[in-house]
C-alpha cells in the first residue's frame, strides 16, 4: 500500500476564511491519503496541536507584512524542517508562499500555493507573485476573479488552478424554528425583530464602515456584527444604537440561526467563506459586486448586489429585504441551491486531495 501524502500546510497570522479553510481540510482530508503538519504561528499552530490529524506543529514566526530579517529566519527554520515533515509544502497566502519561496532556495520541496485573497498589481504585487512562481508547481485561486489576480501579476496561466472553497452541509443547515428561538434569546434580540448579521474581520478591506453607515439609514433593523481586527476601536466608536460588535463568535452558526440576512460589504473578497456559510444556512445575501462574490452571485436570484463603498446602495437593499420576504426567501431558496449544486465541500477535498497526489507522482 501506498503511503499517504505527507502535507506540511504554511500559514500565516490569519483570521476569518484562511483560519476557517485550514481548519476545514484537517477535518475532512482523508488522513489514509493525505497527513498534515502545521507550520504557523504561536496562535494557530497551538490551536490545533491535539488536533487528532495534525502530526505535528511547527511554530513558525511569519511577520504579518514585509521584513526581511524576520522573513530570512523563517525560512530558514522551514528549510530546516521540512525533510523532516513533508513530501509537499502547501503555503496558504501570498505571505506564506513568500516564506516558502525563500525557504525553497535553500533546500527545494514540491510548493503548492493558495491564494486565498485577490493580488494587488502594485509594486509589490508585480514584484513578489513571479518570485514565488520561479518556485512554485501549482497556485490554487479561490475563484475567476484571484485567478485574474494572480495573472495580471506575472503568474503563468499554466499554473494556475481553480479551486473554489467549499462548505460542509452537514454543518451548515437552514434553522429550525427552536435553534432560531435560542440563537435569539442568546443574543439578546426579540422575535420580532429584523436581524442584519455580519461576520467578518474587523479591516478595511471588509468595509464594515460601509456596513455601519448604512445601519444608520435602517433605524428598524438589528445588526449583529461577529468579528475581531484592526479596525475594532475605530468602528466600536462611530456604532448607530442599532448596531452590537459582538467580537469573535466561537461559533457563527449560532450568529446564522438568528439572522434575517446576512451582509457582505467587501471592497475586495477572494471569494468568502462567510457568504457561503450563510448561503447553505438558508439565509439570504446583500453582497458587494467585487472579485469572488461577483463570480459566485448573480444579482436578484442569489443575493442583491450593490457596488463597495456605497452605504445608500446598500441600505436600499437591506431595506428591500426587511420589507419583502418573498424576495428574501426566493434569494435564500436560490443560494441554497446553488451551494448545494457547486460549493459542497467534497469537490474541494476531492480536487486538492488530487493536487497533492498528482505532485507526488510527478
Amino acid at each position: 500500500m501506498t503511503a499517504a501524502v505527507r502535507v506540511l500546510q504554511v500559514v500565516r497570522p490569519a483570521q476569518g476564511g484562511i483560519r476557517t479553510h485550514v481548519l476545514t481540510l484537517l477535518d475532512g482530508l482523508d488522513p489514509a491519503l493525505i497527513t498534515c503538519a502545521v507550520a504557523a504561528p504561536t496562535d494557530f499552530s497551538g490551536e490545533v496541536r491535539r488536533h487528532p490529524l495534525v502530526a505535528a506543529t511547527i511554530p513558525l514566526d511569519i511577520a504579518p507584512r514585509l521584513s526581511l530579517g524576520r522573513d530570512l529566519l523563517a525560512a530558514r527554520r522551514l528549510a530546516h524542517v521540512v525533510p523532516q515533515f513533508a513530501d509537499i509544502v502547501h503555503a496558504h497566502g501570498a505571505r506564506a508562499a513568500w516564506i516558502c519561496a525563500l525557504a525553497h532556495r535553500q533546500c527545494p520541496f514540491p510548493l503548492l500555493f493558495t491564494a486565498h485573497n485577490l493580488v494587488s498589481a502594485d509594486l509589490a504585487g508585480r514584484l513578489g507573485i513571479p518570485f514565488i512562481g520561479r518556485h512554485l508547481h501549482k497556485a490554487i485561486a479561490v475563484s475567476p476573479a484571484v485567478a485574474d489576480s494572480l495573472a495580471a501579476c506575472g503568474l503563468s496561466r499554466t499554473k494556475i488552478q481553480v479551486i473554489p472553497n467549499g462548505v460542509d452541509l452537514t454543518r451548515f443547515v437552514p434553522a429550525t424554528p427552536g435553534a432560531r428561538q435560542e440563537a435569539r434569546l442568546s443574543l439578546g434580540v426579540l422575535e420580532s425583530d429584523f436581524v442584519i448579521a455580519a461576520a467578518s474581520r474587523l479591516s478595511p478591506e471588509k468595509g464594515i464602515d460601509t456596513l455601519l453607515a448604512a445601519a444608520g439609514q435602517c433605524k428598524t433593523a438589528i445588526f449583529l456584527i461577529a468579528g475581531c481586527g484592526p479596525e475594532q476601536t475605530t468602528l466600536m466608536r462611530s456604532c448607530p444604537p442599532n448596531v452590537r460588535l459582538l467580537g469573535r463568535v466561537p461559533d457563527v452558526r449560532f450568529l446564522l440561526a438568528a439572522a434575517d440576512v446576512f451582509a457582505v460589504p467587501s471592497r475586495r473578497e477572494g471569494q468568502g467563506i462567510a457568504a457561503l456559510e450563510a448561503m447553505a444556512s438558508g439565509v439570504p445575501l446583500a453582497a458587494t459586486s467585487v472579485g469572488g462574490l461577483a463570480d459566485m452571485l448573480t444579482d436578484g436570484e442569489t443575493a442583491l448586489l450593490v457596488p463597495p463603498n456605497d452605504p445608500d446602495s446598500l441600505a436600499t437593499a437591506l431595506g428591500r429585504l426587511q420589507s419583502e420576504p418573498r424576495l428574501c426567501q426566493h434569494l435564500a431558496q436560490n443560494a441554497l441551491g446553488l451551494v448545494r449544486k457547486t460549493y459542497s465541500l467534497e469537490p474541494m477535498l476531492d480536487a486538492l486531495t488530487a493536487a497533492y497526489l498528482e505532485i507526488r507522482s510527478g
